[in-house]
């Protein structure tokens, strides 16, 4: 926290990126990572997750632009904008509109990169937000949504899915919940980005301060929405079957 109000060099840490693969048991080869967006607090550590791992990361132009900038071989990444498919290992992966929630009214490090950096990226601003994006996974039956959250009145593009990561990190993406979930159907929800990504992981999972679950949770039972409502911990795998 400091190091971004200060806005001060911040800089990646294989060391975590193992110990963290090491904890939630991570595979040794990961087929693709999904960016939604290219904020630091979404793309910082891909770059060395995915020398780790291997695989391609999908993303905007933006995304990639500072992963290329950050040590990644272009031949890995995928630039994109909504409407484009993949087949990401054993999964067709569709890339659709998004966007992003606003904090106290305004989105945080706005703007597009559309030239190669001539230097990496150092401090939290330097990670502009590019093009929010969300997907569809269908793999094996199965069709998952993926977002990171969004603002009132933009709902999803999708429908009647088997599981929805649905953003619930301040209030705009809160007051969205309600009608994301009717929209997608799902028979799961897993809340995201409701964690204090600013303290360490060895603090385990905490909520951050805009979070409020509670209204989440309050909201889906009062309005008797379609689904299971879960939370997911640091270093636990969901596995759908």
């Amino acid at each position: 926290m400091r190091e971004v109000v200060l806005n001060a060099p911040v800089t990646s840490s294989p060391a975590i990126v193992r110990n963290v693969a090491e904890m939630a048991a991570i595979p040794r080869s990961i087929d693709g990572f999904l960016v939604t967006h290219a904020h630091f607090d979404h793309l910082f550590e891909v770059p060395a997750m995915q020398r780790q791992f291997g695989g391609i990361v999908i993303g905007s132009k933006t995304a990639t632009l500072l992963s290329e900038a950050s040590g990644m071989s272009r031949r890995s990444l995928r630039p994109s904008l909504p409407g484009k498919i993949y087949r990401v290992g054993k999964a067709k992966v569709r890339v659709l509109d998004a966007a992003h929630d606003k904090v106290l009214g305004r989105i945080s490090y706005p703007g597009l990169i559309d030239e190669a950096l001539p230097t990496p990226p150092s401090r939290a601003k330097d990670w502009k937000i590019g093009v929010p994006l969300a997907y569809i996974i269908e793999i094996e039956g199965q069709r998952i949504y993926i977002e990171s959250g969004g603002t009132p009145g933009f709902l999803p593009p999708v429908s009647d899915v088997d599981v929805a990561t649905i953003g619930v990190a301040v209030k705009g993406s809160q007051k969205r919940y309600a009608d994301a979930v009717r929209q997608l159907n799902p028979e799961l929800i897993i809340a995201s980005h409701q964690d204090n990504f600013f303290l360490p992981l060895s603090s385990g999972f905490q909520f951050s301060v805009l979070s409020n679950f509670p209204r989440v949770i309050a909201t889906h039972e009062s309005e008797a929405l379609p689904g299971k409502l879960v939370v997911m911990d640091y270093f636990h795998t969901l596995e759908l079957k």
